[in-house]
C-alpha cells in the first residue's frame, strides 16, 4: 500500500511492475536504465463536485461560477502533478462516447469570480466547506483552497475518514458541505457510466437535479442509435455546463513503473491483464 515501498521494490528488482505511481516518481525512475515509466491517459476525470440540493452556498449558481472562475487547473497540474494530466472542459474525456468537443472552457478570471460572488449577494470572505478524506491528494485540496482564497472565497477544509465521507456524500439529506474533490471512472468509455450516476436525480452520488437532464440521459439509455445517443448526451452536457453542476478539471494520467524487460503497455481503462504481459529475452 505504500507508494515508496512499491518504488523501492521496483528499483531493487523485487517487483516487475508497480502501479499507481505519482509524477514525483517519474524523474527518479526514468533515470534508471533498468526501468521504464509507462503512462496512459485514462477515462478518469478529476472534478470538483458542488452541493446544489443541500442548504449550502453552492446551491446558488453564481457561487458555483465564482468558484470555477477562481480555479486555474493548469497551475495545479503543472505544480503538483508534474504536468502529468490534460485539462478537460466537461465531465468526460475525449475517450468517452458522448464527449462534446464544442463546449467552451471556463476561463480563469479572479475578477469575474469576485463579480459572480457579488451577484450572489455574498460578501468577500464568505466561508465554504470543502469535504475531503485521506483518499484524496490533500495537496490538491489545499491548492484549490488557496486559489479560492485569492478571489475572496474562504474555504474551510473538513477532513473525515473515507467511510464517513461516503456516508455524508450518499446521504439523502445532502448535508455534506459545499464542494468536494472527486475522480470518476466507469471503465466503460461511455458517457452513461459517468454523468448518469453522478447527476441523475435520485442517484446516491448526485446532489443535483434537473428534469431536462434526466430526460436526456434516460433517452440515451433507451436507444442503440449512436447518433441519437450523441445528440442526447450533447444536450445533457450542455445542461450540466450551463448549470455548473460540477467542474471537470483534468483527465487523469495513470503512471506505472516497470522493468525495461517487461513487454506491456497500460490501457485507458486501467485494467491489468497478466496474459498480455511477457518478458523480453
Amino acid at each position: 500500500p505504500e507508494r515508496a515501498t512499491r518504488v523501492a521494490d521496483l528499483r531493487s528488482g523485487t517487483a516487475d511492475l508497480a502501479v499507481t505511481l505519482s509524477a514525483d516518481d517519474v524523474k527518479q525512475l526514468s533515470s534508471d536504465p533498468k526501468l521504464r515509466v509507462p503512462t496512459a491517459n485514462t477515462e478518469r476525470v478529476a472534478f470538483l463536485a458542488f452541493n446544489v440540493l443541500g442548504k449550502s452556498a453552492t446551491a446558488k449558481r453564481d457561487v458555483r461560477e465564482a468558484i470555477v472562475r477562481a480555479i486555474d487547473p493548469k497551475k495545479i497540474v503543472d505544480a503538483l502533478l508534474g504536468g502529468q494530466a490534460d485539462p478537460v472542459r466537461e465531465m468526460l474525456t475525449p475517450l468517452h462516447v458522448g464527449y462534446d468537443a464544442s463546449l467552451p472552457a471556463f476561463s480563469y478570471d479572479p475578477q469575474k469570480a469576485k463579480d459572480a460572488l457579488a451577484r450572489a449577494g455574498l460578501a468577500s470572505g464568505t466561508t465554504l466547506t470543502f469535504l475531503t478524506s485521506p483518499a484524496y491528494d490533500q495537496r490538491i485540496v489545499q491548492a484549490i483552497q488557496g486559489q479560492l482564497g485569492e478571489a475572496g472565497i474562504t474555504v474551510k477544509i473538513e477532513t473525515v475518514d473515507q467511510p464517513t465521507f461516503l456516508k455524508k456524500v450518499q446521504g439523502p439529506e445532502h448535508d455534506w458541505g459545499d464542494m468536494r474533490l472527486g475522480q470518476w471512472s466507469c471503465a466503460c468509455l461511455d458517457a452513461d457510466g459517468v454523468i448518469y450516476p453522478l447527476f441523475r436525480t435520485g442517484s446516491i452520488w448526485s446532489s443535483y437535479s434537473n428534469p431536462a437532464f434526466d430526460a436526456a440521459v434516460d433517452g440515451a439509455r433507451g436507444t442503440l442509435d449512436e447518433s441519437k445517443r450523441k445528440e442526447l448526451y450533447a444536450t445533457a452536457l450542455r445542461l450540466l455546463y450551463d448549470d455548473i453542476a460540477a467542474y471537470g478539471m483534468w483527465q487523469v494520467r495513470a503512471i506505472y513503473g516497470a522493468t525495461a524487460g517487461l513487454d506491456w503497455q497500460p490501457t485507458v481503462d486501467e485494467q491489468l491483464f497478466v496474459f498480455d504481459m511477457k518478458n523480453k529475452p
